[in-house]
């Protein structure tokens, strides 16, 4: 949340035409966090999570969730809306409809003799 918070008010310090040196000043951040808040190459993380969630359709009581995790947990990837709680079947089918097999997966099942219509 503070790195969020810090995201935000450089946002309107650089809107006000205040310079790097400043910015990382009166934040207390390096000024290289600054140039890459600037060039958007390094987003706070809360913030980054929000872009990638922006995009989905999420019903009220619904919630994303990523499916993968990749640097240490830092990067969420594929994510999908799944309900905070299950009402119907229909719930459990809209959110296995959102899943695809991971790399392999199909050879693996042609293997077993499931074909790969099945996925």
């Amino acid at each position: 949340m503070e790195q969020a918070d810090k995201f935000c008010r450089f946002l309107s310090m650089h809107g006000e035409g205040c310079g790097v040196l400043q910015i990382a000043r009166e934040l207390g951040v390096h000024r290289s966090t600054v140039l890459e808040w600037r060039s958007g190459t390094d987003l706070p993380y809360l913030l980054r999570m929000l872009g990638d969630v922006l995009g989905l359709s999420i019903e009220p009581s619904w919630m994303a969730l990523p499916l993968r995790l990749e640097s240490g947990g830092n990067v969420p990837k594929d994510w999908i809306v799944v309900p905070t709680q299950i009402r119907n079947y229909e719930d459990v089918t809209k959110v296995v409809s959102q899943l695809r097999p991971l790399e392999g997966t199909l050879g693996r099942a042609e293997k077993f003799g499931i074909a790969s219509t099945k996925f």
